[in-house]
């Protein structure tokens, strides 16, 4: 989520708003002229349209300068915005544009382009559990549930990331196999640190010595411990992206 630069807001009003207001005008829903003095797209995930929203339509959040939450109304100020969310009640998987008139000619705008982050962040909190099932495994030497756990904790932390992208038949089932392929994909173009997908790779090709009984295996302490602390950092490192 960021602040817009000038050229960029222009851009998507040039885009998106005003072939809107213009379609809306030839059908007599607008005045000539309209005043916008707030604008929003809602990019939905699971195929909806897209949603051009506009000034009492907008539904938007404030968050000021010092993290605090507020409600746009005339007494706000552009210098103490620091970044505008979607109202709670709209859709927590969709992406946004936000766009306000502060005058003279003026507009600021936040985005945010990641999709399905209520699903990711589901996905996040199934894979710590999993982390702390690898932790008491690794307490206890129980090999076979570290190995396990630890599987689907890098899975789970994988399919969030790829989630935030938008892809609808991913969205709705994403198999093991597309998953794996997809996040090795992902690291090849630098987005995931290499090491990351490299632990899930190996986790995966033991899957079915651990589950299955088709080998025998284990861990000396220290080298399953920096597996384990590798999953955390990549937990956060997600965590952060949806955050930040």
């Amino acid at each position: 989520m960021s602040d817009f630069s000038q050229k960029v807001l222009q851009n998507f009003i040039d885009m998106f708003f005003s072939p809107h207001i213009e379609k809306l005008q030839k059908q007599g829903k607008l005045p000539k002229p309209f005043l916008v003095s707030m604008a929003q797209i809602v990019f939905y995930p699971d195929g909806k349209p897209n949603e051009i929203r506009l000034n009492e339509e907008v539904k938007v959040k404030v968050i000021t300068s010092d993290g605090k939450d507020a409600w746009l109304n005339q007494e706000t100020q552009e210098s103490n915005i620091s970044r505008l969310n979607l109202d709670p009640e709209d859709d927590p998987n969709a992406g946004h544009v936000t766009m306000i008139n502060t005058g003279n000619g003026s507009w600021f705008g936040s985005f945010d382009f990641l999709y399905n982050k209520d699903k990711a962040i589901q996905h996040l909190n199934a894979a710590d559990e999993f982390i702390s099932g690898a932790e008491y495994a690794l307490n206890q030497k129980y090999w076979r549930l570290f190995s396990d756990c630890m599987f689907s904790a890098k899975e789970l932390i994988s399919r969030s990331y790829l989630l935030l992208s938008p892809d609808e038949k991913y969205t709705k089932k994403g198999s093991h196999s597309v998953t794996h392929s997809r996040i090795n994909m992902q690291s090849k173009l630098g987005n995931i640190p290499q090491k990351y997908i490299q632990i899930f790779n190996k986790f995966r090709n033991l899957r079915d010595s651990a589950r299955y009984l088709n080998g025998d295996f284990q861990f000396e302490d220290k080298e399953a411990l920096e597996y384990l602390e590798a999953a955390k950092e990549y937990h956060a490192m997600i965590n952060d992206k949806m955050h930040s």
